[in-house]
């Protein structure tokens, strides 16, 4: 404790009340860091201290009797670390039953998973096969597709060139009318 509150720069040995009591000097240490600190920092540090109570898997978590499975204390901090990548993962297998669930019957609420039928007779899996014509076709238009997007980002680029070219001469302009409406107004004060 008092290497803490020497880097806080609470001061400590001889210039210390010699009765004060571990409570008190806890007390001015957690002043002394709400002081220093702002709250967003304070509230990571607190969830940082929540999340390591929760993973705290104590001693007899650590180890199991299976030497061929993997911890539970670290099969669930593996989770915790990716769970970015298993809510992309999520999001795909959602899109894939929404793809499944295309062409087909509604399903009600409650109703449970899809059975083995629905999925190897759902459309998209029962697609019949692309010609060579339709084939080429497709592939044509992926051409095209492409062409219009560069022709599209080229046209956006020079709008946004002219925009620019427009602003930059309407500024100029304004300056200029700004100038002579001062040199007219000289003028007529002259005569």
């Amino acid at each position: 404790m008092a290497a803490v509150e020497s880097k806080l720069g609470i001061l400590h040995g001889k210039s210390r009340i010699p009765n004060e009591d571990v409570q008190t000097r806890l007390a001015e240490l957690k002043s002394q860091f709400e002081a220093s600190t702002d709250q967003g920092f304070r509230d990571s540090c607190t969830e940082s201290d929540k999340l390591l109570r929760e993973l705290d898997a104590g001693t007899a978590m650590t180890h199991q009797t299976s030497v061929s499975s993997t911890p539970l204390y670290y099969r669930r901090q593996e989770v915790l670390a990716t769970t970015d990548d298993l809510k992309d993962d999520m999001d795909k297998v959602a899109q894939m039953l929404h793809l499944l669930m295309v062409g087909q019957t509604p399903r009600e609420e409650g109703r449970p998973p899809l059975r083995e039928e629905e999925v190897t007779g759902a459309p998209i899996v029962n697609l019949s096969p692309v010609s060579r014509d339709e084939e080429r076709r497709l592939d044509l238009l992926q051409a095209n597709l492409g062409d219009i997007g560069s022709r599209t980002q080229a046209i956006g680029n020079r709008v946004d060139a002219l925009l620019k070219l427009y602003y930059s001469l309407v500024a100029t302009a304004s300056e200029k009318i700004v100038l002579a409406d001062e040199e007219v107004a000289v003028r007529e004060q002259k005569k």
